[in-house]
């Protein structure tokens, strides 16, 4: 107990207030936007310039970083300016062996990948603000006028149910009917079309709402052009939650109408959830791979490091040696080859493999290149 007047009061008091001064010095260190911090006696951290220190901003929540996207930095690929493509922009880490772990197609922006990599929780608020008028301040448009494409309202996605993910080709001959005046001076991208295209970014869905369709001529799919389509998504996506999101992706990982949603949505299942990837994509791999591009999602295998992951390849590459390799078999398993070199893993059954495959197809240089490349 402390009573007033006594020296060790004193003494007591005296400790407290240095406790005090310390733990807001070094409070001051950790937060500060200043690089050194002292105490100049007065009680207050400064910086050694001898102005207040001042705590560092808080990161932005999911909520400021959607409402501040009419300013934010968004960078569009210099050889096609338009908001196309559905390839990841949000990879979970660098490719294994590859330099292009970017999208070539999309925008790109350090808050547009903050909100997109936040999954399921970034949703609502991207559903919120589908029919935000403002404009963009980076917009992609402005080499257009001078190369002669011209921008024409036409819906594109004509179906918003789960199996919606069409070829292009088809979607476009299918939405002809649907085509609208165009615009008279072009067209200026919204806050609320960067949403529709984060929202496919997180689902796996062709929302674009710019792309080039041919004949110079850009289309441009917008919920402020066609407001019909926020209530679509709302009613779509109002209720999505993290395990109808998990179920969804695996639902197009182990599709094979279109080869493209199947890669995406791996590259979507390693960044939002990897503990569900290997058993969903091994159940894939176990199976005959496209007709049309056999080895096509296992030479797209770039996201993950998963060692369950690289034994289900190097099973996959095992199970072709139980019969004679046809072609097919080959382009398989070289893409396999691939995989296991990249990551340093079943390199004796990849070497098997080339050796039966160089027995059956001689004269191939592919196979000869890739068993020069097996370490010893």
């Amino acid at each position: 107990m402390l009573v007033s007047g006594s020296s060790d009061a004193g003494v007591t008091v005296t400790l407290l207030k240095s406790i005090i001064c310390w733990s807001a010095l070094v409070g001051a260190i950790l937060c500060c936007s200043c690089s050194h911090v002292h105490d100049d006696g007065s009680g207050s951290p400064t910086c050694s310039d001898g102005q207040p220190a001042q705590p560092q901003p808080a990161e932005p929540s999911l909520a400021q970083l959607v409402e501040s996207l009419d300013t934010a930095e968004i960078e569009y690929p210099q050889h096609r300016r338009f908001l196309s493509g559905i390839r990841f922009i949000v990879p979970p880490m660098a490719p294994l062996d590859s330099d292009d772990g970017v999208a070539d197609l999309q925008p790109d922006g350090a808050s547009l990948r903050r909100i997109i990599g936040a999954g399921v929780e970034a949703i609502p608020i991207l559903l919120e603000h589908l029919n935000d008028v403002r404009p963009l301040k980076s917009q992609p448009t402005s080499a257009l006028s001078a190369s002669g494409v011209r921008p024409v309202y036409l819906r594109l996605a004509t179906s918003f149910e789960d199996d919606s993910l069409k070829l292009q080709s088809s979607r476009i001959s299918k939405a002809r009917a649907a085509l609208k005046s165009s615009p008279a001076e072009g067209y200026e991208l919204t806050v609320g079309d960067l949403c529709y295209f984060a929202i496919g970014q997180i689902v796996n869905r062709p929302y674009f709402p710019m792309q080039y369709v041919g004949t110079f001529q850009i289309a441009v799919e917008s919920p402020q052009v066609f407001p019909e389509i926020v209530d679509e998504m709302r009613a779509q996506w109002g209720d999505l939650t993290v395990p109808r999101h998990r179920e969804l992706l695996k639902k197009d990982l182990a599709q094979s109408e279109v080869l493209s949603k199947r890669a995406n949505a791996y590259a979507r299942m390693a960044t939002f959830y990897p503990a569900a990837l290997s058993e969903a994509l091994c159940e894939v791999m176990a199976k005959e791979d496209h007709p049309e591009a056999p080895g096509y999602l296992i030479s797209d295998l770039d996201y993950d490091a998963d060692e369950n992951v690289s034994k289900c390849i190097a099973e996959r590459i095992v199970s072709l040696m139980h019969s004679t390799l046809t072609d097919q078999q080959v382009l398989v398993g070289l893409a396999c080859v691939d995989q296991l070199l990249r990551r340093e893993f079943g390199l004796s059954d990849a070497k098997k493999f080339l050796e039966a495959a160089s027995t059956a197809f001689p004269e191939s240089q592919p196979i000869a290149e890739r068993l020069a490349a097996l370490p010893g």
